[in-house]
């Protein structure tokens, strides 16, 4: 018997990690390169200018997102919370929805009566979901191939424990029923209560991080990156798409790397309860680009042989024809492997907080999350420095010498050797993998295995830095 491999045909008959197990019998070739396409259709935070926003009358009010989490199952006859991201309800073979069938939504405003419109609440032939969530596929999919990892106690972890906090400001609030004009603005932000428990409680006080601020300012209404238009309607807040590239932590530590997830077009619905103390049932989410995904994916993983099944996992839940490709997954080119979005949405809880009104650049020593201050208010004896894990831990590190912090907190010496803050060898900085790296000018890319990155065209002094058409590649750089 001759096995072929064809990755979506796995993925179909097969659970993701059934068919990891199977593409290793396989032996598939090499993964085609996947370039770093620009994102045409929502420019990067950076790059969003957002004018001045009159200012209503109404209420404003601030919450800090106390709960975040991923849906447990990822079976189709599962409930799924999330959005309509590609406005159709798909079932399997739908090539408009990349031959994958929409989840059923515990919400009814997302399942579709035929011949009615939107509003059943019970799954069946005369009701059926139109939710893209691909996010517990990919998850199970993650925790299936690294063992006892668990992702979703990690994020829990980390939000409980600090070290990740999101606050959203809600402007313009005329009525906590139905307001047909809100404001809604999303930041990272830092604790200022000493005390972790205090979070829990009504009232807790956080900073924004400078980082939700577009460069330079220092006004949290009026410079916020990430921002929606949004209303309410019989007491839930519901937004339009951001604009805004929004990122959301997914995985914490491994290897000194993490993975946060960059959604476009994200968007939230949150139910406002106890006259506005709380919110439920809140839902986040957007889709992020496939090819992104899959760089993101491989660099935490950081093993070559695992390129290959992290390809088929990424192909495999790609549900999502964005606007600006309009492709699904396309390997008509065998240098260049194209994909689609991928689905994605968590479910949250929030409690009504108080922001400060003045941004912060740095998390303040003393307060949940950090270290004490044991040294001047730098928290580390000298020469070492505090470096925030992701995991939720504070430790004190000697950034010259320590080879998964070297020079800076998180930056890992592929060659295992820092030297002066800086890494003896290797292919750090490239978007390269650690696995086998022999010489600064050959790394291991995602899809290209050895790639010399001195003189390759496609990967010209970094993975999937191309050269334009009829460039060369020398020494690291494009030429004409």
């Amino acid at each position: 018997m001759v096995l072929r491999c064809h990755v979506l045909s796995l993925f179909r008959a097969y659970p993701p990690w059934g068919a990891i197990a199977l593409l290793a019998l396989c032996g598939c070739p090499t993964p085609a390169q996947t370039p770093d396409v620009p994102n045409t259709c929502a420019p990067p935070v950076a790059d969003v200018q957002r004018a001045d926003a009159p200012q209503g009358s109404g209420m404003t009010l601030d919450f800090a997102i106390r709960t975040l989490t991923i849906d447990d199952s990822d079976a189709a006859e599962s409930a799924h919370t999330g959005f309509d991201l590609d406005h159709l309800c798909s079932g399997p073979t739908d090539a408009d929805g990349c031959n994958h069938e929409d989840f059923f939504s515990p919400f009814a405003e997302f399942n579709y009566v035929p011949h009615r419109g939107l509003g059943c609440a019970v799954p069946g032939a005369n009701c059926v979901g139109c939710v893209d969530n691909q996010l517990p596929t990919a998850t199970n999919s993650l925790q299936a191939a690294l063992g006892n990892y668990d992702v979703r106690a990690d994020v829990r972890r980390r939000i409980v424990g600090g070290s990740i906090a999101l606050v959203l400001r809600i402007a313009d609030v005329d009525s906590l029923d139905n307001d047909t004009s809100v404001r809604v603005a999303l930041y990272d932000a830092f604790p200022l209560e000493e005390d972790c428990d205090r979070l829990t409680a009504s009232g807790a006080r956080y900073a924004v991080h400078t980082r939700s601020l577009r460069i330079g300012g220092s006004d949290i209404d009026r410079d916020a990156t990430q921002t929606f238009d949004g209303r309410i309607e019989s007491g839930i807040l519901i937004t339009e798409a951001s604009r805004s590239v929004l990122r959301l932590p997914w995985t914490g530590d491994s290897h000194g790397r993490a993975i946060d997830l960059a959604l476009r077009e994200s968007r939230l619905r949150m139910t406002l309860v106890e006259g506005g103390g709380r919110g439920d049932d809140g839902m986040i989410g957007g889709w992020m680009d496939g090819a992104e995904a899959l760089r993101s994916t491989s660099r935490f993983v950081l093993d070559c042989a695992a390129l290959p099944w992290v390809e088929a996992i990424v192909s495999g839940i790609v549900d999502v024809r964005m606007p600006c490709q309009d492709v699904c997954i396309d390997r008509t080119d065998p240098q260049s492997s194209r994909f689609g979005g991928i689905s994605t949405a968590y479910v949250f809880t929030a409690m009504r907080a108080t922001i400060a009104p003045n941004p912060r650049s740095q998390r303040p020593p003393g307060t949940c999350g950090s270290m004490p201050v044991t040294d001047g208010g730098t928290g580390c004896a000298s020469p070492a420095t505090v470096c925030d894990g992701e995991d939720g831990v504070f430790r004190c590190l000697d950034l010259s010498t320590d080879p998964n912090n070297c020079g800076a907190c998180g930056a890992r010496c592929c060659s295992g050797r820092c030297v002066a803050g800086r890494c003896a060898s290797g292919c750090e900085g490239l978007g390269a993998s650690c696995a086998a790296c022999p010489a600064r000018d050959m790394c291991d890319c995602v899809g290209t295995y050895g790639a010399i990155i001195d003189s390759s065209p496609t990967d010209c002094g970094a993975c999937g830095r191309q050269c334009g058409l009829f460039s060369t590649c020398a020494a690291g750089r494009c030429n004409r």
